[in-house]
């Protein structure tokens, strides 16, 4: 080779191995997952115990194209489909997870559907204390298995009820340190009231469905006051009661049944099966005083309970 001819040469050839560098690279980003989740802590990292813990999400679209997200179920209070919380102590124990007495369709928070414009996101909240409940101070690890499934190019998400697409599956799992502290009582009956009159103040349903979520997550006895205030509201006692049946004992009972057969009988009324539904299941998997208590609620509204053939349909008012 002429020496002279080297450097031109060497050029050459380094600009060869960066195009094919950019070509090969801008294959990987074509074929990069189109689906983005990110998941971040609203709640600090060090908090009182008894305090609700609240995390941010966001499901983003990095394509170019519509995508469609199946969201799952939201079948059970606090936990969906697509993201599993789980909660473990630093000896290695998991939390005993929350479930409905009977679970029912509640819809997601903020997540109206599952149907992404091209670099759009879907955002909200999971309060993850909804899922289960913190017994002792001490150290935690906070875990969030994430479970999508979408398809590109689809802006029906009806599509994965046909099942004539096949959806590519997203798995990630995150993890968030905590430290919880003594519980404060008075911090704690604070934060009821404050979230009470929050709830009660706030223009946009999401909102008051949040601040409700936070407040059915509260100790009974600080947010007990607030939960019976609440009551008497038709549509947010009816949301509180919702989350309430997720914590079976004779006071969550006593405001759902608050809700369900309210004080003033002249209000227009309308069904709610869900609320029904979960008040017959507390009462179904309950025991000992607890059921008899709630038996003797159904009976104090003219209800047999044990009656063969009873339909359980809620009257609330608007």
């Amino acid at each position: 080779m002429n020496k002279n001819c080297w450097p031109a040469c060497q050029l050459q050839s380094s600009l060869m191995f960066i195009g094919a560098l950019l070509l090969f690279g801008a294959g990987v980003c074509a074929n990069a997952d189109p689906l983005r989740v990110e998941i971040t802590r609203v709640t600090p990292a060090t908090f009182t115990q008894g305090e609700p813990i609240v995390l941010h999400y966001a499901i983003i679209n990095n394509s170019n194209q519509p995508i469609s997200v199946d969201f799952g179920e939201y079948g059970s209070i606090g936990q969906t489909d697509w993201a599993t919380q789980t909660l473990t102590s630093s000896d290695g124990s998991v939390a005993t997870p929350l479930k409905d007495s009977f679970p029912y369709n509640q819809g997601g928070l903020h997540v109206s559907s599952g149907f992404i414009e091209s670099k759009g996101r879907k955002e909200g909240a999971l309060v993850s204390s909804r899922c289960f409940s913190v017994q002792h101070p001490g150290k935690y690890t906070l875990n969030v298995q994430v479970d999508l499934a979408y398809i590109v190019d689809q802006s029906d998400h009806m599509v994965f009820a046909s099942k004539a697409t096949p959806a590519t599956k997203f798995k990630e799992i995150f993890h968030f340190p905590l430290v919880v502290t003594a519980p404060d009582i008075h911090l704690m009956e604070n934060m009821a009231t404050k979230l009470e009159l929050n709830a009660e103040q706030a223009k946009d349903h999401d909102q008051q469905m949040l601040l409700i979520q936070e407040l059915a997550t509260l100790p009974e006895d600080q947010a007990w006051p607030s939960w019976v205030k609440l009551a008497k509201n038709a549509f947010l006692g009816y949301s509180l009661a919702l989350e309430l049946g997720r914590r079976p004992t004779t006071r969550t009972a006593d405001v759902m049944s608050q809700v369900i057969w309210p004080a003033d009988a002249s209000a227009k009324s309308s069904s709610g099966y869900e609320l029904g539904n979960q008040f017959y299941g507390m009462y179904s998997h309950s025991s000992g005083l607890l059921k008899t208590h709630i038996r003797q609620i159904y009976a104090d509204h003219g209800v047999d309970v044990d009656a063969p053939g009873q339909v359980f349909v809620v009257q609330v008012t608007d």
